[in-house]
């Protein structure tokens, strides 16, 4: 439903392509011009929009890959010959061990059954010297959410107890019935001068989907992911970048 719901141009998590670039290059910390020409496992592709951007501005070759249905969507906007879609799990991908230079997941762990399990398959895939990206979220904590830790665990609650049990059908017409909030406290906000929340409503719908919706969200701390990669035999595994909801931690 998420992804379905994605109209091409349109922004996720509130980042344009320019952002989301800047983001994916540094957070691999390689020289985009090294990028050009090399294969990248894009682990939990979701809109592919990030994908095809790897392709055409970057010079990739892309194997992007999702479970959801709106890979098919991504596959019917792709318009670039170095990117190949495909549906499949990171518990299993169907890939070979040992082909691609970089493996991006960026998100993906936090929403399956098992987060260590997912990362010990996807970097099967990797070639010898090759780089692994992945991104999770923070634990709801005081230390990481210092203003809005207890909304936080709300929300949590409200997930965990309350939205995952209800048939995805409903979800979807139940978080339609909380956009026009959203859209009010827009309008409000720009009558009195504020910066509104940028977000389309369909945007805004992907927000509510992306937390309430999944079985599984997973979190962890910046070292439990670094000993994922040296048990996996990793070098230089390091926190690339910290945000608001979460951090980034890449591996050779």
């Amino acid at each position: 439903y998420e992804w379905k719901m994605f109209r091409e141009g349109e922004r996720n998590w509130g980042q344009d392509m320019s952002v989301r670039r800047g983001l994916f290059t540094g957070g691999m910390g390689v020289d985009p011009d090294q990028m050009k020409g090399k294969l990248i496992f894009d682990a939990g592709c979701g809109s592919g929009a990030l994908a095809i951007e790897m392709s055409k501005g970057l010079g990739m070759e892309v194997v992007a890959m999702d479970l959801a249905f709106g890979i098919e969507n991504a596959y019917q906007r792709n318009d670039s010959p170095f990117v190949h879609f495909l549906q499949g799990s990171v518990l299993d991908p169907p890939l070979r061990k040992g082909v691609v230079d970089y493996v991006y997941c960026a998100g993906v762990l936090v929403a399956v059954p098992d987060a260590r399990a997912g990362f010990k398959a996807i970097v099967r895939t990797l070639k010898q010297g090759g780089r692994c990206f992945i991104w999770l979220y923070h634990p709801i904590s005081p230390a990481h959410y210092p203003d809005t830790w207890r909304k936080m665990t709300l929300y949590h609650w409200i997930r965990t107890n309350v939205t995952v049990r209800l048939p995805i059908k409903f979800q979807y017409y139940l978080y339609l019935s909380w956009v026009p909030p959203f859209l009010v406290k827009q309008f409000v906000e720009r009558l009195l001068g504020r910066r509104p929340n940028r977000r389309t409503w369909r945007e805004k719908m992907q927000a509510f989907f992306d937390f309430y919706s999944p079985a599984y969200q997973h979190r962890f701390e910046p070292n439990e992911a670094i000993v994922w990669y040296e048990q996996e035999g990793f070098s230089h595994a390091q926190v690339a970048y910290r945000e608001a909801e979460g951090f980034a931690v890449r591996g050779d």
